[in-house]
């Protein structure tokens, strides 16, 4: 027996017309952003500063710097060979000293020096793959070469030798000379060229034995502790996962916990030109003095623009160069996408003959080399609970959806109540929607309409509808009816507080037709333009200097930048800062 279920009455289609208007404005008030919606700059450096940790690396081990003395019959030989007769004593002391720390092999007596322990700081960063505490950072960072320790060794025995040493072999020179030679080395250019010609010809001399190192890590999200006093994780390395700083320097770290906060790793390679953020603690600006060395660990983001995909001579992959600013210390940082992908490691930048960094050579390893090591380690990255709610928060806020971000900002506070990151943005959401800048559905009605002129409103527009179809079927005569618009030219209609704006192909609005948004200086902050990459359609293009956030009928979200132009359909839904509106058709 075939049994049919009741056939369900319909509402008319007037009653149909007013349910579906008041239907999409409710919609439009309660929808959830994408997951994958692009975000702002604000919001990527706010992600990728979340999961940047800093990681500090203590070494120590036993290391004997040679002693040395000055030739000083060398040294006065050189001196007759260069003076002229129209040279005073003070510049031939100059040019002396000059030559001997320029060419310090020829005027320096080496011998056995003395075993001492000493230690020596690295800092780097790194940053949270999955939520129980698997990280990615640099190889250098957490295994220094050991010429870098010989020079970082060699370099603090002589700052406080070298004064004494210089003292005991100008001894041998006249007094005037004592005098011009002390001078002379109280100027810093000279002091340095002093120091690092004394460092260069001693440091591969060095012997460096039994060197070990002790691995911490700083999350910012957690007890950081100060940077002056950092509290540090006890981190290890995980087998199969440490490159080389010579080839593939990428190591994988881990630090016991749970829910880090951990950044997701693109599958895309990045095209010149496209806006990439780097995330870590430069030392030169974290360590600073200037700087309140009681504060907080926390890392700096700079931008810039991928600069070329350049094949490296010795490696098995490609460097990614940016213009984004990166500096000692940066080492093994994320580099990270509009979506907040990282996409590359910051690991190294070009400098002059003087140490200088020359601006735009900053590389980055691509995000590729780094899975492979992951993969060796046997670790799968993953989302954090933490960063799912954080992600979502950010992209609400992005609309000023502020009390929808506080909700999912209370879901991490809920397992983490001390969570640094999240107990900040909980203060910047509830100031405000304190302020009064939260949406919610009272923005999408007049100012004036309570919930009864809401319905009576509604209604309105329905019989409208209604009233307009019966005309076209039957225009009173010496009335001309609507000539249907042409195919491959459509026309919607943007329902917004309100009022229904007519959106034709050519038709341009004005702050007077929106006002929450700013004109980029003509006026006109949208236009309907043919869309180009959609034959047959008309689209709407951002004229103004804000970005919108719109929501197709399936509920995917897309942020339009200005200049940016997205195609309309019946259904969508514009975020237009602080009002939104429903397009009809």
């Amino acid at each position: 027996m075939n049994i049919s279920a009741p056939r369900p009455t319909r509402p008319p289609r007037g009653l149909r017309s007013i349910l579906c208007v008041a239907i999409a404005l409710l919609c439009s008030a309660c929808g959830t952003p994408s997951e994958n919606v692009p975000l702002s700059d604000t919001s990527v450096a706010s992600l990728g500063k979340s999961a940047t940790v800093l990681i500090v690396n203590h070494i120590s081990a036993q290391v004997t710097v040679p002693k040395f003395t000055f030739d000083i019959p060398a040294i006065v030989a050189m001196g007759q060979r260069i003076v002229t007769p129209d040279m005073t004593r003070e510049q031939l002391m100059s040019a002396v000293w000059t030559a001997v720390f320029q060419n310090p092999a020829d005027y320096l007596q080496t011998s056995d020096g003395d075993p001492e322990t000493k230690t020596a700081v690295a800092v780097g960063s790194g940053f949270f793959v999955t939520s129980d505490g698997v990280l990615v950072t640099n190889a250098h960072v957490v295994e220094a070469e050991d010429d870098q320790l010989k020079t970082e060794f060699t370099t603090e025995g002589l700052k406080d030798k070298l004064p004494g040493i210089i003292d005991d072999a100008i001894g041998q020179l006249s007094d005037e000379d004592q005098q011009y030679t002390k001078t002379w080395l109280s100027d810093d250019t000279n002091g340095k060229l002093a120091m690092q010609g004394l460092v260069a010809f001693l440091a591969p001399k060095t012997e460096v034995t039994d060197a070990t190192a002790n691995l911490g890590v700083v999350d910012v999200s957690g007890e950081a502790g100060t940077l002056q006093n950092p509290q540090l994780m006890p981190a290890h390395t995980l087998p199969g996962g440490v490159g080389s700083s010579q080839n593939e320097d990428v190591a994988i770290l881990k630090v016991d916990g749970a829910d880090f906060h951990t950044l997701p790793l693109s599958a895309d390679v990045p095209q010149i030109q496209d806006t990439v953020f780097a995330v870590g603690f430069p030392g030169d600006s974290t360590f600073n003095d200037t700087f309140d060395q009681n504060e907080r660990p926390e890392s700096t983001v700079t931008d810039g623009k991928v600069n070329a995909i350049k094949t490296m001579s010795n490696f098995a992959y490609s460097a990614i160069q940016m213009s984004a600013t990166i500096h000692p210390g940066n080492s093994g940082g994320p580099v990270l996408d509009r979506m907040g992908r990282v996409v590359g490691i910051s690991t190294f930048g070009l400098t002059d003959s003087e140490g200088n960094a020359i601006p735009g050579t900053n590389f980055a390893i691509p995000i590729s080399v780094a899975k492979k090591y992951l993969s060796q380690a046997g670790v799968t990255p993953s989302e954090s609970s933490s960063t799912f709610h954080y992600r979502r928060a950010l992209i609400s806020e992005q609309t000023n959806h502020f009390s929808k971000a506080r909700t999912e900002v209370e879901a991490i506070l809920k397992d983490r109540p001390t969570d640094a990151i999240a107990l900040r943005e909980a203060d910047h959401l509830n100031h405000e929607i304190s302020e009064g800048h939260d949406r919610n559905l009272m923005d999408y009605l007049p100012a004036a309409a309570g919930g009864g002129a809401f319905l009576v409103l509604v209604a309105g527009l329905g019989v409208a509808g209604m009233r307009k179809r019966r005309r076209r079927s039957a225009a009173p005569a010496g009335v001309e009816a609507p000539t249907p618009a042409p195919v491959g030219t459509p026309r919607y209609r943007l329902l917004i507080q309100g009022r229904m704006i007519p959106l034709t192909q050519g038709a341009s609005l004005a702050t007077g037709d929106l006002p929450f948004l700013k004109s980029m200086g003509t006026g006109t902050v949208a236009t309907v333009v043919q869309h180009l990459s959609q034959t047959g359609t008309i689209g709407i293009r951002n004229d103004s200097s804000d970005s919108w956030e719109v929501t197709w009928p399936d509920g995917t979200s897309l942020i339009v930048a200005p200049s940016e132009t997205v195609p309309l359909i019946a259904g969508l839904r514009i975020s237009f800062g602080p009002a939104q509106g429903v397009v009809h058709g």
